[in-house]
């Protein structure tokens, strides 16, 4: 009698000891967190009017420096909620995050499997006003193919946002990488220098064809130039030299170095075919929003989808800029009617 055919809810393969744990998603905290930071924003984008209708206009305007106080401190005090309130949601986003066990457990699709440095999780962090890391574009991005899938840092106490994690212990994690390597669809791998990062490397080019591995190059010329003269001797081919990493239009200081510079992909002879992240453009109505380079990347990465025998379809229209953009229309319309009115009453 024939075996019967796993359902899509049933675990493609079952889990080795070498996968070591999971987390568990605390839903519940998330909730809490989540409540705190819209209560936060709340704060912020009341504090104003409230603070207005309690003083009143006329104590407010009394003195030159009682205004310029209240107004510094209205500003200051949003600017302060508006971040604990990203805070907040960045760290209820983390508690709800996914295990990657579950996900293998419950997904009929083989995963995209994501290389990387562990120092590349605290760098790729949002920073300011931004609730989306680096990581979370990448899964967005290939989420059509298949769930993103990594190894989490041993230290960390909550998983980083983006992959999903399963954490191994350190005299395991070979194994896991070789068995995460037998069921991934596409292998993303973020370049590196540590010792750990050149064993998955050199693995990878044992076992992953060509068509199937992506590099993500970030905004660093020293660390490209020593990653593509030590590849020499892994690869078939060389790889392109690369020049402007390191530029930005803003301050060394405060440049965004954590984002990616470029995309390298192969065809199946090893040729490397380079799409610079930072200068694709898109339709005004396609960019990031919320998701950050998730659009951009998409579009970099159109012929992985190609690969992987998948239809691709293109970045979908960003909701936040048609608001804003539809906002900023009305506003302008209302403006120029009242001033017309007031002008044909003087």
């Amino acid at each position: 009698m024939a075996d019967p055919i796993p359902s899509r809810t049933e675990s493609v393969n079952p889990f080795p000891e070498h996968f070591g744990r999971g987390h568990r998603p605390r839903k519940l905290a998330a909730a809490a967190w989540f409540g705190l930071a819209f209560l936060l924003l709340a704060m912020a984008t009341t504090a104003g009017p409230l603070s207005l209708w309690w003083l009143g206009i006329d104590q407010i305007i009394s003195s030159r420096e009682f205004a310029s106080g209240y107004n510094g401190g209205l500003v200051l005090g949003g600017i302060l909620l508006t971040l604990a309130s990203v805070k907040c949601f960045v760290h209820a986003k983390r508690l709800r995050s996914p295990s990657a066990l579950e996900i293998l457990a419950s997904e009929h699709r083989p995963p995209v499997v994501y290389f990387r440095p562990f120092t590349a999780d605290v760098k790729a962090k949002p920073r300011g006003l931004s609730t989306t890391t680096e990581e979370e574009a990448i899964a967005y991005a290939l989420n059509d193919i298949g769930p993103l899938i990594a190894i989490g840092a041993p230290e960390e106490t909550l998983p980083s946002l983006g992959a999903a994690r399963m954490y191994v212990e350190n005299e395991k994690w070979r194994e896991a990488v070789l068995d995460l390597l037998g069921r991934a669809v596409v292998v993303i791998m973020r370049i590196g220098s540590t010792p750990g990062f050149w064993w998955e490397f050199e693995t990878v080019m044992q076992r992953v064809k060509p068509e199937k591995l992506v590099l993500l190059i970030p905004r660093d010329q020293a660390l490209y130039e020593e990653f593509r003269l030590a590849s020499h001797n892994l690869m078939p081919t060389a790889l392109p030299a690369l020049t402007g990493l390191d530029r930005s239009w803003m301050p060394r200081k405060w440049a965004t170095s954590n984002l990616l510079k470029a995309v390298i992909l192969f065809d199946s002879k090893w040729a490397a075919s380079v799409v610079d992240v930072q200068t694709l453009r898109l339709p005004l109505l396609r960019r990031g929003g919320r998701k950050g380079m998730a659009p951009v990347l998409r579009m970099a990465l159109r012929p992985v989808y190609q690969n992987a025998g998948l239809r691709w379809i293109g970045p979908p229209i960003n909701r936040e800029t048609v608001f804003i953009l539809g906002y900023a229309i009305v506003s302008m319309v209302g403006l120029v009617v009242g001033l017309t009115i007031w002008l044909s009453y003087r």
